[in-house]
């Protein structure tokens, strides 16, 4: 009876896969389809053909990525400063979900300080979007020689490591990375050349709730830590004496990051808690945009980047 349960299961999962594989994009349009009804939006169909025909390709997601809007390409406000830029990474908590624009980290920062902001942050982004865009030669083309980096990292950035947070190739699924080892047993991440097939394995392993990574794990916090340390690899080639900052907005059940905290401070990496400069209390409802959705409200990086600028100014002497 076990055999027959486990040949069953397999042929189950097989079949899953395969229905999955092919109609996974139809899936997600059905998806995006009822919020649009919902919506009352007119435009569905324009929507459905927009998706079905997007390009796919590793080439397509490049110039998705690395050429984005001009919006992210040059800074909103002080575009004429002298003064050395700031280069912001991250996903939704640096780009903003459900808060107006100018309560963004991105406009919030440009209130306190004079610098240039250049905001490369998507909604989904982890860090290897970061260090893929950091290790392409044309970024740095486009985006000017900044004096600080500051990477808004959140716990759900470790597992968009393996399972990125959304179905659709077309900006998550072309930036991901496999750890491997060199004959003298240093680790190095190796680019995924082939997206597609790990976008159709998240699409079945979301719909039976395989969960592929553990982030409690040595060797997720590993892979975490290398990807931090390529990304530090590709800004020392290119960029003498920048600050690179690591924001940590999290409470405090997400343990493992400290695990690593101390080896990446050790290569430059500045490490800043968002609970040593606005402390997390009565599950943060004053900054989060309600009980179950921790991201920041409008309020949020108002009270949180004086705080910032103070620390960097007082623990290590730099005026941002």
């Amino acid at each position: 009876r076990l055999n027959f349960a486990i040949q069953q299961t397999k042929r189950v999962f097989v079949i899953t896969f395969l229905i999955a594989f092919f109609l996974s994009d139809f899936y997600v349009f059905r998806q995006e389809a009822i919020e649009y009804i919902n919506a009352g939006n007119s435009y569905i169909v324009k929507k459905y053909v927009q998706f079905i025909t997007r390009d796919t390709s590793p080439e397509a997601y490049r110039k998705n990525i690395i050429f984005p809007s001009s919006d992210c390409i040059n800074p909103v406000q002080h575009r004429e400063s002298k003064e050395g830029p700031v280069l912001l990474f991250g996903g939704s908590f640096t780009f903003g979900h459900q808060i107006p624009k100018e309560k963004t980290l991105h406009r919030v920062l440009a209130k306190y300080c004079s610098r240039p902001i250049y905001d490369r942050s998507y909604s989904g982004y982890s860090v290897n979007q970061m260090l893929y865009q950091l290790q392409d030669e044309a970024f740095y083309k486009i985006v000017p020689e900044p004096e600080y980096i500051i990477y808004t990292y959140i716990p759900d950035h470790i597992r968009r490591l393996y399972q990125p947070c959304m179905f659709s190739i077309s900006q998550y699924y072309g930036a991901h990375y496999s750890m491997k080892k060199d004959k003298n047993g240093n680790y190095y991440l190796k680019h995924r050349k082939y997206p597609l097939f790990y976008d159709r394995f998240n699409f079945v392993a979301r719909i039976i709730d395989i969960k592929p990574f553990d982030i409690a794990n040595d060797y997720s916090r590993l892979f975490l830590k290398q990807h931090f340390i390529e990304a530090k690899k590709a800004v020392d080639k290119h960029w003498q004496n920048v600050k690179f900052i690591i924001l940590v907005y999290y409470d405090d059940d997400t343990f493992y990051f400290e695990q690593i905290q101390e080896d990446l401070e050790k290569i430059g990496y500045i490490v800043i808690e968002r609970n040593d400069l606005v402390p997390f209390k009565d599950k943060d409802i004053r900054y989060s945009l309600n009980e179950n959705d921790g991201h920041p409200n409008d309020k949020a990086w108002d009270a949180i980047v004086p705080k910032l600028i103070e620390y960097l100014k007082k623990n290590y002497g730099y005026t941002l």
